[in-house]
């Protein structure tokens, strides 16, 4: 089954209308999921979804609730030892701007066996990975 990384980005693009990636968002998702694709994500990018949608708690509820109960989605936790791998490519790239929800992002993505990431956000593909929007 294709494995799928869903990224921050992604999500928010497929929930927010005003996005400027909404529409291709909404209809790749849609693609995706006919394709029965399996969606993998963290409980950090929960977080950042969460954040990024406390202005708007019924939508961040919603998305979050949503992901959760998802047949298509997995929500992994990051572990002792993710953490340890992230702290090390964090160092070890001193030179780029990746956060260590992105590089978590990227040891899930390698532990997985995951090449593609649902988002725009240019850090995987500098590590990389396909981003597919």
């Amino acid at each position: 089954m294709r494995k799928i990384f869903l990224d921050t980005c992604g999500i928010l693009a497929i929930v927010n209308k005003r996005d400027s990636l909404h529409e291709t968002a909404a209809q790749m998702n849609s693609t995706l999921l006919l394709e029965n694709v399996n969606f993998i994500t963290t409980e950090y990018i929960i977080v950042e979804v969460g954040n990024a949608l406390a202005k708007n708690k019924p939508l961040a509820v919603k998305t979050i609730d949503y992901l959760y109960s998802s047949e298509d989605v997995q929500i992994l936790k990051i572990t002792d030892i993710m953490i340890k791998r992230t702290l090390h490519i964090y160092k070890q790239y001193i030179d780029k701007e990746w956060g260590l929800t992105d590089i978590s992002s990227f040891v899930v993505m390698r532990e997985y066996k995951i090449d593609e990431a649902f988002t725009k956000d240019s850090h995987f593909e500098q590590y990389g990975f396909k981003i597919l929007l």
